[in-house]
């Protein structure tokens, strides 16, 4: 009878030298090593980086999105706060405490940085027929005469300086 060894059901005859030293050392845990953890991890960086690069463009061309909508419906708001405003022909910036208004409404102090621009104005010259500077008639020309303005308004956005501008044309007549 022979005795039997292990689980193989083997007999230390029909056993080898390799089998012999395998069963003698016992094995180490093939894990990694400190090289190929740096090396894995240098690799998932160089992939790492170009991802959250695109991430972080992509919330910029949001936010810019965003605040650019944003300034079309001001800008819409301020040409409607103008359009409604009684015409003023004796004054020399009659419009703008009207954009003003607006631009408060979204959140935003208009005298800050520039936000509000100033405001151009052209009054309608009959006897010309063409533009001229200013919200009036200087020295009194204009006397009787109906007022005919256009107003151009530029407002700018105080995070990235978008710009838009309108051109409202108002009447008296």
């Amino acid at each position: 009878m022979s005795d039997l060894t292990g689980w193989t059901g083997r007999d230390e005859s029909s056993m080898s030298a390799a089998d012999d030293e395998s069963r003698e050392r016992p094995r180490r845990d093939s894990g990694s090593t400190f090289v190929e953890v740096v090396v894995a991890v240098a690799l998932m960086t160089l992939v790492i980086i170009p991802i959250m690069g695109a991430v972080q463009s992509a919330v910029r061309s949001s936010s810019v999105s965003r605040e650019a909508a944003e300034m079309e419906t001001l800008i819409v708001n301020v040409a409607d706060r103008i359009n409604r405003a009684p015409v003023i022909c004796d004054s020399l910036d009659p419009y703008r405490q009207y954009a003003a208004a607006a631009i408060r409404t979204n959140g935003w102090d208009p005298d800050a940085s520039g936000l509000l621009g100033v405001p151009n104005y052209w009054h309608y010259d009959p006897g010309a027929g063409d533009w001229r500077p200013g919200a009036t008639f200087a020295d009194g020309e204009g006397v009787g005469v109906r007022c005919v303005q256009k107003v151009q308004i530029t407002i700018r956005s105080p995070k990235h300086g978008i710009r838009r501008t309108v051109e409202v044309v108002k009447s008296d007549v």
